[in-house]
């Protein structure tokens, strides 16, 4: 390793800042419901938060690419769990 080089090793931080209020209240309902273990997909979040297909699924993009969900392998496909 390099002498100069820093590595980060603080925590993953996420910014919530650009979130609706209706965003934030449906991923914070979530959290208290799946917590950062438990595994979940698409139907368990319409569940959950009471959108359609469409609107869960991207509600779920935009959970991913924002860095609050991770994918899960070995579950099948479109399984996420939360990643903070």
């Amino acid at each position: 390793m390099e002498k100069n080089k820093k590595v980060d090793i603080q925590d993953k931080k996420v910014d919530i800042q650009d979130l609706s209020a209706t965003n934030k209240l449906h991923i914070d309902k979530m959290y208290k419901i799946f917590g950062t273990d438990q595994i979940f997909g698409r139907a368990d979040t319409e569940k959950v938060i009471g959108l359609k297909p469409a609107g869960t699924s991207k509600f779920l993009k935009m959970l991913l690419e924002k860095g609050f969900i991770v994918p899960v392998k070995g579950h099948g496909k479109g399984k996420y769990k939360f990643s903070i």
